[in-house]
């Protein structure tokens, strides 16, 4: 099957995507602990997370910062904590809640997930979502992997977005 061309918005998206990976290849993973660590202080630290009740982490693959520890961290300390949870049914992301990070499962496109169980909470309930990306401009504009499933997610967030 012959695929059509790409138009300039996605040729330019795709370079950007292959720029950042092969960027994130010569990385190490002490240097992205590092980077996650620094991150996750910053956050402690501030008091966007300090007064947020309801957080959506998302659950990091190859390349992105790792929030496991403020994620636990978080949850230990009574906020509501969510991931994205693939609801296949309608083809979209939901927020569900985490109870514990052992209880988290591998799902669709491989990324660890709550349980189908698992309660949603709304994403006008949410305080603060901490958002993943291949890139970013500097409007916050955020490049993902493609699918736009994530941003179709974020589109009904009214919560601050870091």
């Amino acid at each position: 099957m012959i695929k059509p061309p790409l138009n300039p918005l996605q040729e330019m998206k795709l370079v950007i995507r292959n720029r950042q990976r092969n960027l994130s290849k010569g990385s190490t993973s002490e240097a992205l602990a590092a980077a996650s660590e620094a991150v996750m202080a910053r956050l402690e630290e501030s008091e966007l997370f300090r007064s947020s009740q309801s957080v959506l982490f998302y659950a990091a693959i190859q390349g992105e910062l790792r929030l496991e520890r403020l994620m636990s961290d978080a949850i230990l300390a009574g906020k509501r904590v969510a991931l994205p949870r693939f609801d296949i049914e309608n083809a979209r992301y939901v927020a569900a809640i985490v109870q514990s990070l052992s209880a988290l499962q591998k799902a669709q496109f491989g990324i660890l997930e709550p349980a189908s169980h698992a309660s949603i909470i709304p994403m006008e309930q949410l305080d603060l979502v901490l958002v993943p990306g291949v890139a970013f401009d500097c409007g916050g504009g955020r490049l993902g992997r493609g699918k736009g499933f994530y941003d179709r997610l974020l589109e009904s967030v009214r919560a601050v977005k870091c």
